[in-house]
Formats: C-alpha cells, structure tokens, sequence
C-alpha cells in the first residue's frame, strides 16, 4: 500500500538499516556494514557499500557497492511469507554478477532460496578464499547455480552445479 511504502521510504535509511546489520550479525560471526540503505516503491531497497568481515580475522567475506532487493510486501501481510529477490556486484569473495531469490516462511521457519552467478574469474579472488582451492586451480572462471533448503527443525540441504571453462 502506499501508506507502507510511505513509512517504509522514511524508516529504511535511518533505523531501518541498523535493524539489518543487527539482525545479521545476530545470525552469523560477523561484522555488517551498510554505508546507505534507501527504499523506493518502484524499485525497492538500494543498498550501497555493503560488507560483511569475520569476527575472528576482520576479513571481509562479503563486500558489494551496490545491492538491490525486492520483497513481496503483500505475501508478508497476508502469507506470512517473505518472498525476496536479491541482486548486484561483488567485489568479494569474488568479482561476479549475482542474483539470490527466494521464499520463507514466517510460520514455520522454512527457507528456501537459489543462487545464480556470473562467471567468476579465479584470479580475482580473494587470497582467504583462493587458498582453500587446489593449487592447480587458480586460471579461467566458475560458474554457480545453488539452491538452499533450509527447515526450522533440520540441518540445510544444498544442492547445486558448478560449471568451469578454461580450468587450469
């Protein structure tokens, strides 16, 4: 409704943002930064500068200039389900084109969401992440497809494919 996306435009940049960090840092060891976070009803939340590092070593596992997500705000409200689609550049871990969409299911804690990237030039990896590849494996690009089913009373499932061209 427009009175939501009223609301939604004047709280999302202020506390809004600050609830997202919260929220993520509450559910993983990490430290969240948003530099900006703003909502438009045609486009949804922009978010600039995004970046997650570990606790333990500060290094930065996630960093993205810009994000886009959308949220089916009616499915919310009635379903008690958050429909999202989730789109944008990483920069880390990897350089890559990304978009992550989904559903979950407020009642009962379900998760289920797909992954879809770019290709991934091995070179640009960051160094944390290239270490964990055979040593080989360091020259051409990945390709990633991944769907996560995650129940509130289970272990997550994945399942996925990775697809490379010019391995050496």
């Amino acid at each position: 409704s427009a009175a939501a996306a009223l609301w939604l435009t004047a709280w999302i940049p202020t506390k809004g943002k600050a609830w997202l960090e919260a929220q993520l840092e509450g559910q993983l060891p990490v430290d969240v930064a948003i530099r900006s976070m703003r909502y438009s009803l045609w486009q949804g939340f922009q978010l600039e500068d995004v970046s997650a590092a570990d606790l333990a070593t500060s290094t930065i596992w996630v960093y993205a200039p810009t994000l886009t997500a959308r949220v089916g705000l009616l499915q919310l409200v009635l379903q008690r389900q958050v429909l999202f689609h989730l789109e944008g550049h990483l920069l880390a871990p990897a350089q890559a084109e990304f978009v992550l969409s989904g559903r979950y299911q407020l009642r009962i804690r379900h998760l289920a969401a797909d992954l879809v990237t770019s290709d991934i030039p091995l070179d640009r990896l960051i160094p944390q992440l290239a270490r964990q590849l055979p040593a080989p494996l360091n020259v051409g690009t990945l390709r990633l497809t991944l769907h996560v089913n995650w129940p509130a009373t289970g272990e997550p499932t994945l399942a996925g494919q990775i697809t490379g061209t010019q391995l050496r």
